[in-house]
């Protein structure tokens, strides 16, 4: 508090609600802008996961530990480390070929 408040940015805003309000808001943008960073990370990862996987001799029946056989040497493994997220985007995959099939 003490190296602030000799800063004369601190005196802009002349009350204490107002620098908290100053405050809160910057927290809130910071987590919307670390959150859409996120999910356009994400977006990028299933959309190259699904580029391998449209790549691949795969139908709707496919099973998983096939296309792990199949991209094992595939750097996709290392675009996408997370098992989870793997398994998500080849459920969401498979999904659309079963609708498209429809």
């Amino acid at each position: 508090m003490r190296a602030v408040i000799n800063n004369p940015l601190y005196r802009s805003l002349k009350t204490l609600a107002e620098r908290k309000e100053a405050f809160y808001k910057y927290i809130a943008d910071k987590k919307a802008r670390q959150r859409r960073e996120l999910m356009a990370q994400i977006e990028a990862r299933r959309e190259s996961f699904f580029e391998v996987l449209r790549s691949l001799p795969i139908t709707e029946y496919t099973r998983y530990n096939k296309v792990a056989k199949l991209t094992a040497d595939n750097p996709i493994n290392q675009a996408v480390p997370d098992l989870r997220e793997r398994l998500d985007f080849f459920g969401e995959y498979i999904g659309r070929l079963r609708k498209d099939l429809e």
